[in-house]
């Protein structure tokens, strides 16, 4: 999802220098932040416990790309069904809905694929997670660097402080976690 190449020029480190576990650590810090995942999985099995039998099942990765197979089972032990493609549909970036008034069983599996790889990735996200590596790197050099900040948007103020991460990581986050 993150470009070595690209990161390596944001932070002006040598050619030499190995990037593996800051881009996992960002990746790791960008999903946690936002409850999603986002690295491309071509074929990602998610089951979902659905104790409410709901009309729709909401699945972590995102974007979604394609959807292979959603499976259903009615108790812990019992046998997947497939459910056909024409009784679902996606309805966003990653929310399946059932059609004809018809409900998801308490247990739901779905293959599909999605999340971003280096090409695909949103310019908004690529920038904030390198303003974030710019953060991170600066926090490591300087260990008492500790931002505040407020925000006076809509009406109300809101302060906030943060020593981990910057504050335009935290807003995108917290925007695409409400809206994801």
């Amino acid at each position: 999802m993150i470009d070595p190449s690209k990161l390596r020029e944001v932070l002006k480190f040598p050619a030499d220098k190995d990037l593996t576990d800051l881009i996992n650590q960002l990746t790791d810090e960008w999903e946690q932040q936002t409850n999603l995942l986002w690295e491309l999985n071509a074929s990602y099995v998610q089951e979902i416990f659905n104790p409410d039998n709901f009309d729709f099942v909401k699945l972590d990765l995102v974007p979604v790309n394609s959807i292979t197979t959603v499976e259903e089972r009615s108790s812990l032990t019992g046998t997947w069904s497939t459910v056909t493609a024409t009784s679902y549909y996606l309805t966003d970036r990653r929310v399946i809905l059932r059609v004809d008034d018809d409900y998801f069983s308490k247990f739901v599996r779905v293959t599909y694929s999605g999340g971003y790889s280096i090409a695909t990735l949103p310019l908004d996200i690529r920038d904030v997670i390198f303003i974030q590596a710019k953060f991170a790197e600066q926090r490591y050099l300087d260990k008492n660097i500790f931002v505040k900040g407020a925000s006076g948007e809509g009406g109300s103020v809101t302060f906030f402080e943060s020593s981990l991460y910057h504050p335009k990581f935290i807003a995108l986050a917290k925007k695409l976690r409400a809206h994801g």
